[in-house]
């Protein structure tokens, strides 16, 4: 467990996650589930406290390039994610906060290709 109270349950190399593994974030509980690489999330899922689930790419531990977003409602969205790094600040933002495990401030944003409505 992390100061913080995150929690990685899996395989380690080197001291850092690295194989298959799961990272929950105590504080908004949200769980990384997937494949790592020195202490980077590759492939895997990204579930929401809400039950939402994004599938596909990772870099920098965030959401890039190919995936799905398979919705709380039991709708289906497929696109990708580009990732801009932005510059630190010393101001608080809390919609692209410094990453702890990279030290990167990222800003996401994603583009459609499909949705699939169930409801």
């Amino acid at each position: 467990m992390y100061a913080n109270k995150d929690r990685y349950s899996g395989s380690w190399k080197n001291s850092l996650k690295h194989g298959k593994g799961t990272y929950i974030i105590d504080e908004v509980n949200i769980k990384l589930i997937g494949t790592w690489f020195e202490g980077r999330l590759l492939t895997g899922k990204w579930i929401m406290a809400n039950g939402s689930v994004y599938e596909g790419e990772f870099y920098n531990n965030k959401p890039n390039r190919n995936g799905t977003w398979k919705l709380a409602n039991g709708n289906t969205v497929s696109g990708q994610y580009m990732q801009e790094t932005l510059e630190k600040s010393t101001k608080a933002d809390p919609e692209n906060p410094v990453d702890p495990q990279t030290g990167l401030r990222i800003a996401l944003t994603w583009n459609t290709n499909n949705v699939v409505k169930t409801c």
